[in-house]
């Protein structure tokens, strides 16, 4: 038996790999169009809750009081690190003297603390604004209140 071989066109080979699909001109499900009208209304919704957070006088005081001691606090070590001694009694929680005692360098932890405060509590804020109003504003006063009370601890450290 011989086998007789047929000559095929490339543009058989093609439309035969690929898939045809059925030509039903089968519209959009009335459901799906309501999904996405909800989708475009949440993304405006949460337009919008980000504008009232930013809104907010709290907030921009808390990243105003933040960032400004922050820098404060910088510009006060680099202008008197050089007049201090090499060890600082930073960790004042310790009992025994050595333990109190820490290299000045240290110091430069107290503004960074601050800024890390400020920008935890502005991400957390931003995300839970508009569900815990008033949980949100409790933490930006305690945020402020903990940037202008290492801002006072660092000028005790540095004055004694």
């Amino acid at each position: 038996m011989s086998k007789k071989t047929k000559k095929v066109s490339k543009d058989e080979i093609a439309s035969s790999k690929e898939p045809k699909q059925l030509d039903l001109d089968i519209k959009e499900p009335f459901k799906n169009k309501l999904y996405k009208a909800k989708r475009n209304f949440d993304f405006a919704v949460l337009r919008l809750e980000v504008i009232k957070f930013l809104k907010d006088p709290l907030v921009w005081s808390v990243i105003i009081c933040g960032f400004s001691l922050s820098i404060f606090q910088i510009n006060l070590i680099m202008a008197n690190i050089g007049k201090m001694p090499t060890l600082v009694p930073l960790l004042k929680f310790y009992n025994s003297p050595l333990d109190i005692l820490s290299p000045k360098e240290f110091l430069y932890t107290i503004p960074s603390l601050c800024i890390f405060i400020t920008l935890l509590t502005l991400f957390s804020v931003s995300r839970n604004y508009n569900r815990e109003k008033s949980l949100s504003k409790i933490l930006l006063i305690c945020s402020s209140a903990s940037t202008i009370l290492l801002s006072i601890i660092l000028i005790q450290l540095i004055k004694t």
